[in-house]
């Protein structure tokens, strides 16, 4: 149900990459080009940025999926909140990637959420209060609403068109 939401709203992409290696050295590759990373929860991530790391993905391979991210570097404007989760699967002339691309984390449902809650509370208050300047001040309220749900938004489709770009870029370099 979620996900088809986000799919209408672009946070979710699905993108297939064929490439002509095997298997066994695209896992070597990714070793190589990716840190590793089991991408879950880290208090001390907000330091990531100092890190003199020369990958620019962190994430984990096994024998048949894989994870990664970009890391965070210092002023690179959120274009690290997306996520790949992909499929290898083999054939004779190659390796065939099927990669799911979310934007979308679970802690952006607490954000809206707590936004949702928030100004519904508020525009009650005001119109409860019996006040006549009260529908001026609506209007605001309103104008600051969208800008607070849609800037986050658009942050995180550009994060996900970059990982998207980024990744077929780097895919296909490693098979040079």
């Amino acid at each position: 149900m979620i996900d088809t939401i986000l799919r209408k709203f672009h946070l979710i992409k699905n993108i297939e990459i064929s490439l002509p290696i095997s298997k066994l050295e695209f896992s070597k590759r990714f070793r190589e080009n990716v840190t590793e990373s089991d991408l879950g929860f880290n208090l001390f991530s907000g330091f990531e940025v100092f890190s003199s790391n020369k990958n620019d993905y962190k994430g984990f391979i096994s024998n048949t999926t894989f994870k990664l991210k970009r890391i965070k570097k210092l002023f690179d404007n959120n274009a690290h909140m997306a996520i790949a989760n992909g499929k290898i699967i083999e054939d004779t002339n190659g390796i065939h990637l099927k990669i799911e691309v979310k934007a979308y984390t679970k802690f952006l449902l607490f954000f809206y959420s707590f936004l949702a809650f928030f100004y519904s509370i508020f525009l009650v208050g005001i119109l409860f209060t019996g006040q006549d300047q009260a529908f001026f001040i609506i209007p605001f309220i309103l104008i600051h609403a969208a800008f607070m749900i849609l800037i986050p938004y658009f942050i995180l489709k550009r994060s996900l068109k970059k990982l998207e770009s980024g990744l077929e870029k780097e895919f296909y370099y490693w098979t040079k």
